[in-house]
């Protein structure tokens, strides 16, 4: 073991920097040891070496493992074969690294600001991605478990088969086969069931609840509510261009406007005025009709600035 290391001497300092090619080549037992090394690294300099380890780390790694998988009837082989294997071991060792994943293949689909997406899973299911809104799961074991995370608002269309999970921070949502839409939005989680069945389970503290097709239930402070009957037809109105407002606060209704027309609202109301429930549906490919319809609802005044890409609203 020792002798390879000694061997392995003068390599080692030229590949760290502390020798220059001269250098290395008076110091190698023979010029065509040092021609084989040289033209191998001017092969693999197209080659990264992964951000999270040093080349010293790298090195050392390659070292340690030529060490402890040579016996004394390696070190008997000529000096140009020897060079031609560690060249072999290295590339082996590089391929260690770039090629064995460290963690789980995880795809991610996002949407940006004014923008929705169909994201079809692995299993035929379908998810329909609102504004603002993310989901990253792993394809490798999709068989095994069906389970995605969801920052945002989706709609799911899952087939039968086995469990199907959506995690989000708030809460979990868990089903066999069915339809449904999930909208976390800050701390607050909404789940509304159109067909099959869906259970809600609030990540605090673990209890849940069982819901089927018109209804709805939600975490808001942390809290699981109560389950509440709504219709049907007003489920995901989102992906027919539509969003559904059912008593929620006007700031939130705010944001929502500004996820889906990628603008800024500004305005001069009290914390009172915009914790206000509102209900409506608002268009969200026309932006007139929803300034509009706002304004007679909640008796507001709007205008437009910087070309379209801020709204104010205010009271005369």
């Amino acid at each position: 073991m020792e002798e390879k290391k000694h061997h392995i001497k003068w390599e080692k300092d030229w590949l760290e920097g502390k020798i220059n090619s001269q250098e290395a080549a008076k110091l190698a037992s023979d010029i065509d040891s040092f021609d084989t090394f040289e033209k191998f690294i001017e092969g693999a300099q197209n080659l990264d070496v992964p951000k999270i380890k040093s080349k010293q780390e790298v090195w050392a790694q390659l070292e340690n493992r030529i060490s402890q998988n040579s016996s004394p009837k390696v070190i008997s082989i000529s000096r140009r074969n020897w060079i031609i294997g560690i060249a072999a071991s290295f590339i082996l060792a590089l391929g260690a690294f770039f090629l064995i994943p460290t963690k789980e293949d995880i795809r991610i689909s996002t949407t940006g600001l004014a923008e929705t997406r169909t994201v079809s899973l692995p299993d035929g299911s379908k998810v329909q991605l609102n504004a603002v809104s993310s989901i990253s799961f792993s394809e490798d074991n999709w068989d095994q478990q069906r389970l995605l995370r969801l920052n945002g608002e989706a709609f799911f269309e899952v087939v039968k088969g086995s469990q199907f999970t959506v995690e989000t921070s708030t809460g979990s949502v868990q089903v066999l086969g069915t339809s449904f839409n999930v909208r976390e939005r800050g701390e607050t989680l909404i789940v509304a069931c159109k067909t099959g069945k869906v259970r809600v389970t609030n990540n605090v503290d673990g209890e849940y609840r069982d819901i089927v097709p018109g209804n709805m239930v939600a975490i808001k402070k942390k809290s699981l509510t109560d389950v509440e009957i709504i219709n049907t037809n007003r489920i995901a109105l989102w992906t027919k261009n539509e969003f559904d407002f059912e008593s929620l606060p006007t700031k939130e209704v705010f944001a929502e406007i500004e996820r889906q027309y990628d603008l800024t609202i500004i305005n001069d109301f009290s914390d009172n005025e915009l914790n206000e429930t509102f209900t409506a549906t608002l268009p969200n490919d026309n932006l007139d009709v929803a300034i509009e319809t706002i304004n007679a609802i909640k008796g507001f005044k709007s205008e437009i600035l910087d070309d379209g890409k801020v709204i104010r609203f205010f009271r005369d």
